[in-house]
């Protein structure tokens, strides 16, 4: 699905960008954003510490919101920390994933905070970023949400021109590992939203991660990661009827309306790859790009940084398929 408010066009690419690692810490749960040929990576970054290596698992109590950017002709650079800590309670304890989506010359970042609520920082050049005083933008319903709510991610819809932030989020009457929904708020100017009802998806799950959606040749995928331990008995016995492998790692579901019902469920990546939180993102030319963070390496050691792109394709079959770019390296997916 293309996102013309998270895009400012101004052509292809010339080449494929490579992996990314900070130099500093570790990384995970990706967004990004073009600005003409200039894309813009933000990511979760736990700073790394003395006693620290990537040979152990990478501590994620306090992670940063950091930001790097690619561009054809200089390739990868690193860029300050856009948003840490602050003593507000909104944010105080914790700050998690976001997206960002651009209104006229601004750019909003929504991103998860401490109380699993939904703040807002903004940015006129996507290097500097203001938190909101308005802060937390949105919280869940109680009449409609359980308390856990996070992972916005945002597009205008087509049809209507709202804006629509999809989250993950849980219902209110289901048992844990059935609970994961997720969540629907909807808003005609980026600062009010009114929530809705969450997508129709099977009760399969406790936590349907980092969702985002995409309409690609008329049908709807929702992009999702999820763990083993969160598939619930009945999302279990659907994958081994279908042959799905029962393991971490990133999922889709398919529909023909954005809001469901998604039935049709399937794995990205083949089992043991090592990519979880992925995004799909078109460029300005038009391809799709599915980037992904590494948990693992192939020998099975923690890794936690950016693989390099995969080119997203459609099978004849309806599946969405990830295959190294010809200028790239690695085995295809």
């Amino acid at each position: 699905m293309e996102h013309p408010d998270n895009v400012n066009t101004a052509g292809a690419p010339a080449s494929h960008p490579s992996r990314y690692a900070p130099t500093h810490g570790y990384l995970w749960d990706p967004w990004f954003v073009w600005n003409d040929t200039r894309l813009h990576l933000f990511y979760l970054l736990q700073p790394m510490l003395a006693g620290y290596d990537r040979v152990h698992v990478a501590p994620r109590d306090r992670p940063v919101i950091a930001h790097a950017v690619w561009s054809a002709a200089s390739g990868w650079e690193e860029c300050p920390i856009a948003l840490d800590y602050t003593e507000t309670r909104y944010d105080a304890e914790r700050i998690h994933t976001g997206s960002i989506i651009r209104r006229g010359n601004e750019w909003h970042m929504y991103y998860s905070g401490s109380g699993r609520s939904v703040c807002l920082a903004t940015s006129n050049d996507v290097l500097h970023w203001q938190k909101s005083r308005e802060n937390p933008i949105l919280t869940p319903d109680p009449q409609r949400y359980g308390p856990r709510w996070r992972d916005p991610w945002l597009y205008r819809d087509p049809l209507d021109h709202k804006y629509t932030m999809l989250l993950a989020a849980q219902s209110l009457n289901a048992s844990a590992n059935t609970s994961g929904v997720v969540g629907v708020a909807r808003s005609a100017d980026l600062l009010y939203w009114e929530q809705e009802d969450p997508l129709d998806i099977p009760p399969w799950f406790e936590w349907l991660e980092v969702p985002e959606l995409h309409r690609i040749d008329g049908v709807w995928y929702l992009l999702f990661v999820t763990r083993e331990r969160w598939i619930s008995a009945a999302g279990r016995a659907h994958f081994q009827a279908t042959g799905i492998t029962v393991e971490d790692g990133v999922f889709y579901l398919r529909a023909q309306n954005w809001r469901g019902p998604y039935r049709e469920v399937d794995r990205l990546f083949p089992p043991h790859s090592g990519r979880y939180t992925t995004r799909l993102v078109t460029t300005p030319g038009g391809e799709k790009w599915l980037w992904s963070h590494l948990e693992l390496d192939g020998a099975g050691r923690p890794q936690f940084e950016l693989a390099a792109p995969l080119a997203c394709t459609v099978a004849p079959d309806g599946r969405l398929l990830g295959r190294p770019f010809p200028d790239s390296s690695g085995s295809a997916e």
